[in-house]
Formats: C-alpha cells, sequence, structure tokens
C-alpha cells in the first residue's frame, strides 16, 4: 500500500514537473516572438505635416497622405493615387524624415497607374532631400499617380526586430475663381 502511494505520488510528481517545464518553454518562446514583432517606427507624421504647412503657401491645404513602409533588404515600390481639379495648379509637399537614417526614396508621378500602356512621367525625383516640393501648374488630367521607389536598405538590420517608417505628402491647390470662363487670382 506504502509502494502504491509512492508511485502515485511520483507520477503526479512528473506530470507536474512535466507541465511546468512545458510552460516554461511557451512563456519563453512567446517572449522572443513578441520581442521580434515590436517594431521600431520612425513615422513623424505631425512633424511632416507641420514643415509643410507652412511652405505649402499661397497654396491652400487639400489633403494629407502617408504612405508606410517596412524596411527590407530588397527593393520596394508603392503607388498613390492622387484625384486633382483638371487645369488648376497644386502643390505636393514630400517629407522622408520618418525614414531610418540609410534608407533612401525615389519619387515618381505619373498620368497612369502601373501596368498601363502609354505612361507618363510627370515628375522624377532622386535627391537625398528630406522634403521635395513640386507644383504642376495647369493639369491637363484628372488623376496622378504617385510611386514611390525605396531602394533596398544598406544599413544594418536586426533579423528579431522590425524596422519602420513613412513618406508623408502634402497637398494644395491654388484657390482660383472662376467667373466668366477665365480664371482669376
Amino acid at each position: 500500500m506504502n509502494s502504491f502511494k509512492n508511485q502515485d505520488f511520483m507520477r503526479k510528481l512528473s506530470a507536474y514537473t512535466l507541465f511546468s517545464f512545458s510552460l516554461a518553454l511557451v512563456v519563453m518562446f512567446s517572449n522572443q516572438v513578441f520581442a521580434q514583432s515590436t517594431p521600431v517606427d520612425y513615422c513623424i507624421k505631425d512633424n511632416a505635416r507641420e514643415s509643410a504647412m507652412k511652405k505649402l503657401k499661397p497654396f491652400r491645404y487639400s489633403g494629407f497622405k502617408t504612405k508606410p513602409i517596412t524596411i527590407k533588404e530588397y527593393n520596394q515600390v508603392k503607388e498613390t493615387l492622387v484625384t486633382i481639379l483638371k487645369d488648376v495648379p497644386y502643390r505636393l509637399i514630400f517629407n522622408s524624415e520618418g525614414l531610418p537614417e540609410g534608407q533612401k526614396v525615389e519619387i515618381a508621378i505619373y498620368d497612369k497607374p502601373f501596368g498601363k500602356k502609354n505612361r507618363n512621367v510627370i515628375y522624377e525625383y532622386k535627391g537625398a532631400d528630406k522634403e521635395v516640393i513640386f507644383d504642376t501648374k495647369d493639369a491637363s488630367f484628372t488623376e496622378m499617380y504617385v510611386e514611390y521607389v525605396f531602394p533596398a536598405f544598406e544599413g544594418k538590420m536586426s533579423s528579431d526586430m522590425a524596422i519602420k517608417g513613412c513618406v508623408t505628402m502634402t497637398i494644395g491647390y491654388n484657390n482660383l475663381i472662376i467667373e466668366g470662363g477665365e480664371t482669376k487670382k
């Protein structure tokens, strides 16, 4: 009878030990998974908007778009549609201060989306400035397709941490009054 109690106690102890060990493994691995998925985000939308609003004048504020990106070791392309009024001058201000040091962005604006035939470049920028201004003059189109090209990140990346950033675009239009078919400022 005494040996039966000892065997029962040993089985319970073994089961408890196995359960504790399994629980410890689950906690340890879940901590690693959560640590890997915690991103470092460089995106600073509010600062970019504030800076662009100062440079928007004499254009009237029309909108603000953010293009988020997760930094990768390969090239990425992202596209954004901007709808505008025909024959109205617009100002687009791009701000890349929300990208980590070492991440570049190239900006191209097209009259048609990616994949369409006879696509024309309206504007292209491949420099290193953190803020870029583009004025449309009198646009003969109603849609612009902004294409952001993010070259492969050349800086050091840790495999256990996601790095995020963004490019912002502030949009403004020249507030024109149309009277009798003529445009006046």
